[in-house]
């Protein structure tokens, strides 16, 4: 049995009229209010537009032609408009004025512990951390109760998240949703964590350094800086002769 990929684009309103979100290329496109009015109309199954309809709206003929360079509107042979795997998120009642209806990005701390000891973490995480870290299962509805109200980028933080042994699944679900993925980290992975890292399919790896060789390995750990160049070069040998690879971010 074929499982079905989660839609790419995501159709939200808004206040000021709404936006698409591309999960493939991490990009919001914020709509007018006619513009989002046009692509609702799209999304119907009960009315059909036609390319000509536009003609006498300049304006919105080009930003049609940008939608459909983007990649979330099709135009048919005989002219008929239709969105292609977007998701509508149901917009709340009453619609908020003067902010989002939800955050579009989540930075998740999934852990304060860290295999560092920096004296200026903003976050005080060590090795010596105790804490009573939240299940799996609750991450994953947590994430579930975000994607539902229209979020679409999740990005996993700490202390250092690949300390935990259920971060591999949490990006896992993530992604099952349709999520734009990413990992901020250290870089100080082992070989089986560089390994499922990269199999992963993550959107995004940012990986900390604090400055020159001699000053990041003063603040942070000695040799930390040659670690987070090696990871970022396991990255880019894992994106070699692939379209679409792992972003990877300093």
């Amino acid at each position: 049995m074929i499982e079905s990929r989660p839609e790419r684009f995501t159709l939200r309103r808004e206040y000021f009229g709404g936006l698409v979100y591309d999960s493939a290329r991490a990009r919001v496109e914020l709509l007018h209010q006619p513009e989002y009015d046009l692509i609702k109309r799209l999304a119907s199954v009960e009315e059909q537009v036609f390319e000509t309809q536009l003609q006498s709206n300049p304006e919105m003929a080009k930003r049609l032609r940008v939608f459909r360079k983007i990649g979330f509107i099709d135009s048919h042979s005989d002219g008929r408009l239709t969105l292609t795997n977007v998701r509508v998120v149901p917009a709340p009642e009453p619609l908020p004025e003067g902010m989002l209806t939800a955050p579009i990005r989540v930075f998740d701390s999934v852990t304060q512990f860290c295999n560092f000891e920096c004296p200026q973490c903003y976050f005080s995480s060590s090795n010596q951390v105790k804490e009573n870290r939240r299940t799996l299962e609750q991450t994953v509805d947590i994430m579930q109760k975000f994607f539902e109200v229209g979020t679409m980028e999740w990005r996993f933080t700490g202390g250092e998240p690949t300390t935990q042994p259920d971060l591999i699944d949490a990006i896992a679900a993530a992604k099952k949703l349709g999520m734009n993925v990413g990992l901020y980290t250290n870089g100080w992975w082992s070989e089986r964590t560089a390994r499922n890292l990269l199999e992963a399919d993550l959107d995004e790896i940012v990986i900390s350094v604090e400055g020159r060789p001699e000053i990041n390995d003063r603040r942070r750990k000695p040799g930390s800086f040659a670690k987070a160049v090696e990871s970022l070069e396991r990255i880019s040998e894992h994106n070699r002769g692939k379209a679409d690879g792992i972003k990877g971010i300093i």
